[in-house]
């Protein structure tokens, strides 16, 4: 016997998932695409009168949180550029 019981064992292994990442370095923005488009769906699920418009009204918002990521990407890779030449 290892002195762990089989719950115990479960606990640790869920445990790891958050001790312990999974490396995504060089995907880890994919996972952006799916959490903006749900929570646009949802926030203009509660915001809009007719659904018929919920498709388009959503999908102007998924793209509008998009182009503010990559402006501030934008910002921060030219902060990052104008530090590192003086």
């Amino acid at each position: 016997m290892s002195g762990v019981g089989e719950g115990e064992g479960l606990a640790v292994g869920v445990l790891a998932v958050f001790t312990q990442p999974l490396p995504i370095e060089g995907v880890w923005w994919w996972f952006s695409v799916p959490l903006v488009a749900a929570v646009a769906v949802v926030y203009k699920t509660l915001k809009v009168w007719d659904l018929r418009r919920l498709p388009a009204e959503a999908s102007v918002l998924v793209l509008q949180v998009f182009a503010v990521m990559l402006g501030l990407w934008g910002v921060l890779e030219l902060v990052a550029w104008l530090g590192g030449s003086t």
